[in-house]
């Protein structure tokens, strides 16, 4: 397994150098929120992850209450196309929708990426919230990746569909050098080379 972490404004400053020398393979970081919020370090964040060698992804924290198709539109414009990782949809809020609801935004949401060319998303989630609100059985949503979100001491609970998560949010407090205060940590299977395949192969290509 490679060790990643994943940030946002609230991590503050980071200095990327010293963190990709702690043996970091990876950083997923904040682009976006709702239909109108942008990440005020994302730019920053993601420059300077890729300068200290990187691997770097993109995510985007849904909103149910608002425009599924203008959250896409306004998360795939942050994007450049130079990510290793397929982009990623943050699921932690139902917004008081049921569970049909909640599901229809999330498709519309993951479906508008695809038109949009940015292809298949990764689908962040815990498996209480999803086994929570929604339905049972969201077939189509094994299609998408999953990074799952679950802090345990031994492996990650199974979620339905996926048969096994490509990256697994195990720590929310971490401690690492480089990073002010606490920061989010992540495994994902394999080796770097697997984890730059997984944009290709999640979206049928070699």
């Amino acid at each position: 397994m490679i060790t990643g972490v994943d940030v946002s404004h609230w991590n503050e400053t980071v200095d990327w150098q010293r963190a990709a020398g702690s043996g970091l393979s990876f950083a997923i970081l904040k682009a976006s929120e709702g239909a109108g919020y942008r990440d005020g370090r994302y730019a920053a964040n993601r420059s300077n992850a890729r300068a200290a060698g990187l691997l770097t992804g993109s995510y985007h924290y849904f909103r149910p209450g608002q425009d599924a198709d203008s959250q896409a539109e306004a998360f795939f414009a942050c994007l450049d196309g130079q990510d290793d990782l397929p982009p990623a949809l943050d699921l932690e809020e139902h917004g008081g929708l049921s569970r049909p609801v909640l599901e229809a935004r999330v498709r519309r949401f993951l479906e508008r990426m695809q038109v949009l060319g940015a292809g298949r998303c990764l689908i962040y989630t815990s498996p209480g919230f999803w086994t929570t609100f929604l339905p049972a059985n969201p077939d189509w949503a094994a299609a998408y990746p999953l990074w799952e979100a679950h802090y345990t001491g031994g492996f990650p609970l199974p979620l339905y569909p996926w048969a096994q998560a490509v990256i697994w949010q195990y720590s929310a407090r971490g401690r690492l050098p480089g990073f002010p205060g606490a920061v989010d940590l992540n495994r994902a299977w394999g080796s770097r080379s697997d984890l730059i395949a997984l944009k290709g192969a999640v979206n049928g290509c070699a």
